[in-house]
């Protein structure tokens, strides 16, 4: 199986995870007010559902539903995988987020994209420039940084909160391999649809867990 290659769009690229940087940092705060009042398996059921709904109506309008024959040409495998962990990473961090501060989270979360990052090195073979390698490091020196600020902190803090470090943590490892499985993917469905199939599947998932959970 031939591995993703890079479609040179850099600016464009950029400018999308500049805007999906926005977002995760207004995330952790919405989601703190409403794990106030909602519990986590219904907040991760309602995000999925959401996710569906507006991909749906978003490729129903494009004309890129996907069809059978795509989805059947898809890595199966791979699909399975990028569904498991994003199901793994929204669980994790909304259990870590109830536990732990949002500015807290927020920080923690981003190791997802440090990781993403050497997984494309590793695995799809790609190379840095010397100014990425300048950015890595600059954006490493920033975590040394925080976590020895935040050492201090986790010592004296109470268990919950070092747990709910530890599950944000393990939330962004769960990311960093979807978003590597989804990147494969890309070769044989939009990104669009992949994330629309995993909600999907995900959503069904989160739906048989609230249940059993009601009883």
């Amino acid at each position: 199986m031939s591995l993703h290659q890079s479609s040179g769009r850099w600016r464009f690229g950029l400018a999308l995870s500049l805007l999906t940087v926005l977002l995760w940092g207004i995330l952790p705060i919405a989601l703190t007010v409403t794990l106030q009042v909602l519990d986590v398996y219904t907040v991760i059921w309602f995000r999925f559902f959401t996710s569906f709904l507006l991909l749906g109506v978003y490729l129903g309008i494009r004309g890129k539903l996907p069809k059978l024959e795509q989805l059947r040409s898809a890595s199966w495998k791979l699909l399975a995988i990028a569904t498991l962990f994003l199901g793994i990473n929204y669980f994790l961090f909304m259990q870590g987020l109830a536990l732990t501060s949002p500015a807290n989270a927020e920080v923690l979360i981003q190791l997802s994209t440090l990781l993403l990052g050497f997984g494309g090195l590793v695995i799809f073979k790609e190379r840095y420039r010397l100014y990425q390698w300048i950015g890595v490091s600059v954006m490493a020196c920033g975590y040394l940084l925080f976590f020895r600020e935040q050492l201090t902190n986790l010592i004296t803090a109470h268990g919950t909160y070092i747990l709910g470090s530890l599950l944000i943590v393990l939330g962004a490892m769960a990311w960093a391999i979807y978003a590597l499985a989804q990147k494969q993917l890309l070769q044989s469905l939009s990104s669009p649809s992949i994330i629309r199939v995993s909600a999907f599947q995900t959503l069904l998932t989160r739906g048989f867990e609230s249940i059993i959970m009601m009883r």
